[in-house]
């Protein structure tokens, strides 16, 4: 399969809609009349044509710069209004005027700026109940008696006025309105020359060369706040053709709009989920990327090829195990072999099929990893809200936890064998017990997948992307933030829209589903939401592995790490007293003692025959347990660190574990060992691995011994040539 078939594919499941395609900004060359040289707006504004593409918004709804322009990019873009059948352009949001009929491009904003600050705080009045005026209402002079009145907002931008300083209507988008420029020159003097400029602070053009007229704007993303930067910007825009993006700042409403605006990704990227500022306690409360980049969903490529390596060996070789595992208990006769030895090929097969699947995740991700490599940052909020994200973590969870079951099993059948040595496990038992292990861990595994129950879904869906919310300062948002979006919508659905509001208690109970439904209905065109789980921490879909109490589902991780960690205490204590029989006197019974044929003669002689059997399954018991202590050792040392990190990890969260480091070494440690356990329990796979490494390196080097020694032999014969000639 080529990759471009495969990138369809995996867009596909994913659910994107572009799916990497492009679309060109239309350019409708209709609105110029070219014999008067004007520039001809939709809402009739007649301007020139020198100002068309200069940045400035002339006719009043940014035609003259989103219809013949290309540097407003995704500004233009069309953003539905949330309750109305609206829609307005990307930079209509959050600028101060109410474009949409609702409201809600201003009351909908979480940034406060310079553009928007008196809407901001009109908003906040009409959202919020007060003490005056109850939500959904805002409170202003009256125009006849001049008193104090709450006014419903529904009477915002009615064409009437109702407020004595014409608050109501002030701020309403006007068909002949045109964005003034209010930009006030302020004189700067250079000390080096004395030279004095005159510039205008944060109209998108450097005019100082130290670049201190854009810095510090609150309605600029900034990429870079590198003073070369801003010089070579101040260089750049004496030429007035050179004006438009550039790589150090952007408008904010061009962050996270799915283009790369700056060289470093910043306006795509950032270090946290979240995207909360660094000093947030979000920050904190969430937690940072563990293993992703913005170029590559492994963010190490270091580590990425030893992934490639651990996948395709313990795919290959387990998977390879597992079949030779069927084939000798499903075709080899019940009669052909002992019970011990279709026992352990049970436990083997369990092994291997739970390792084979850890290595099906490791392989499923670094194929996407190489299919999104370079551009992983456009597709990490739909790589972690699809359905492929969690059905590879569970593949994590079955894993690891069969393993670890599948251990405890084989400790408590050999300490079963030495406390009751006179009794047998039945094999249908055994078949049983793995049966019920396995479908415990399948279940436990899928637990967080059960959206359909509502206790659940509210439980594990920890956040939800809002595409079509462009005016929320926020690309993922928590429950509680959702639902103060929600009160928010709701309050100008009913002012506008009629009906009645949803109590506070109401929201609180919803499902996240249901909440996307309740906001579809009044507006189609907001869905299609994005919702992450507690597969969804990394971009390599594991469950978080060190978990504190302040993550998402904590409660579900570390529940599964007290099954983990009692587990392995009770493999210890199992070996502990193994250990200690082996090493007791021997009573001088070699056979099982219920096997002897004569009970009545207890001081029978054995013949030569049954000696040298009892020695060769006495060395074959032994190897296997050597075999079987090595596995236990290799998964203990495997989930000891893990379990004495995460305990520390919920106890002290201030001890600060949690790192890429931590994380990185977890990761690594349960990868190897779902790589080296075949090694351990299969001579095939040991002989196979030994004949393709180390087999050719020591046939070099005998053939390298074998000339030497030739060669020294050979030397003192010749010397005994030359003395006779």
């Amino acid at each position: 399969m080529s990759k471009s078939l495969f990138f369809v594919l995996m867009c596909s499941c994913l659910s994107i809609s572009s799916c990497g395609t492009s679309t060109e900004t239309t350019k409708n060359k209709r609105y110029v009349d070219n014999e008067a040289s004007i520039f001809i707006c939709n809402n009739g504004i007649n301007i020139t044509q020198s100002d068309v593409c200069d940045g400035k918004n002339n006719c009043g709804n940014w035609d003259d710069e989103c219809l013949l322009c290309e540097e407003m990019g995704t500004l233009c873009d069309p953003v539905p209004c949330a309750v109305s059948n609206q829609s307005v352009r990307r930079r209509q949001l959050c600028d101060g005027i109410f474009d949409c009929h609702d409201l809600s491009d201003e009351c909908l904003c979480d940034r406060e700026t310079s553009e928007n600050a008196a809407t901001h705080e009109l908003c906040h009045s009409l959202l919020l109940e007060s003490q005056n005026c109850s939500s959904g209402y805002f409170q202003c002079k009256n125009r006849i008696d001049g008193k104090k009145s709450c006014f419903p907002g529904s009477m915002i931008c009615d064409g009437n006025l109702d407020c004595n300083t014409d608050l109501d209507e002030h701020y309403c988008k006007r068909e002949s309105m045109v964005n003034e420029n209010n930009c006030k020159k302020k004189v700067y003097q250079i000390a080096d020359n004395g030279v004095v400029w005159m510039a205008c602070e944060c109209d998108g053009v450097v005019e100082l060369p130290d670049g201190s007229d854009e810095r510090n704007c609150d309605h600029y993303f900034y990429c870079t706040n590198d003073n070369e930067s801003f010089q070579q910007l101040f260089i750049a825009h004496q030429d007035v053709s050179k004006r438009g993006n550039n790589n150090v700042f952007i408008d904010w409403r061009r962050s996270f709009d799915g283009v790369a605006d700056c060289d470093n990704l910043a306006d795509e990227w950032h270090e946290h989920f979240f995207y909360c500022k660094e000093d947030s306690s979000e920050c904190q409360k969430y937690g940072t990327r563990y293993t992703e980049s913005a170029d590559y969903e492994v963010g190490s490529r270091v580590s990425l090829a030893s992934q490639w390596i651990t996948a395709i060996f313990t795919v290959g070789v387990n998977g390879t195990v597992v079949l030779v595992m069927l084939r000798a208990l499903l075709w080899e006769p019940g009669s052909g072999a002992p019970r011990s030895k279709r026992i352990h090929w049970i436990m083997v097969l369990s092994l291997c099929l739970s390792d084979f699947l850890i290595g099906l995740q490791i392989l499923a991700v670094i194929i996407s990893d190489a299919v999104m490599a370079g551009q992983y940052w456009k597709y990490d909020i739909y790589w972690k809200s699809s359905h492929f994200c969690p059905a590879m973590g569970t593949f994590v969870i079955i894993g690891s936890q069969a393993n670890l079951l599948t251990v405890w099993m084989i400790s408590a059948i050999r300490l079963y064998g030495i406390v009751r040595p006179f009794e047998e496990i039945k094999v249908r038992y055994i078949i049983l017990f793995a049966s019920l292990m396995w479908t415990f861990v399948i279940v436990v595994s899928m637990i967080p997948l059960l959206v359909s129950i509502s206790t659940l879904e509210k439980y594990f869906t920890r956040a939800v992307a809002l595409p079509t919310f462009s005016q929320v300062d926020a690309t993922v948002l928590d429950r509680q933030n959702l639902e103060n979006l929600i009160r928010k919508i709701d309050i100008l659905k009913v002012r506008f829209k009629g009906g009645s509001a949803f109590q506070p208690f109401g929201i609180k109970s919803m499902k996240w589903r249901d909440l996307e439904s309740y906001v579809v209905e009044i507006n189609p065109k907001l869905g299609n939401w994005k919702y992450f789980g507690i597969y969804s921490h990394t971009s390599m879909c594991y469950p978080p592995i060190l978990m504190s109490a302040n993550d998402h589902g904590w409660k579900y991780s570390l529940g599964l790490l007290v099954i983990d960690c009692a587990s392995y205490t009770f493999v210890v204590v199992a070996y502990l007293i193994l250990w200690k029989k082996s090493t007791s006197e021997f009573t001088g019974c070699i056979q099982p003692c219920s096997s002897r044929t004569n009970t009545s003669d207890p001081i029978r002689r054995l013949t030569s025959g049954e000696i040298t059997g009892s020695v060769a399954r006495m060395h074959e018991d032994a190897t296997m347990r050597r075999r079987i202590f090595l596995l236990v050792a290799t998964d203990l040392a495997t989930w000891a660190p893990i379990c004495m990190l995460s305990f520390v990890n919920v106890i002290a969260p201030d001890a600060r574990v949690k790192s890429v480091q931590s994380l990185a070494v977890c990761v690594s440690l349960v990868q190897f060992n779902s790589l080296i356990n075949p090694f351990l329990y299969s001579k095939t796979v040991r002989r196979v691995a030994y004949s393709l490494t180390i087999s050719p390196f020591v046939h070099l080097y005998k053939r390298f011994v074998r000339a030497k020694i030739q060669r020294s032999q050979s030397r003192p014969f010749r010397q005994g040539q030359d003395l006779l000639s």
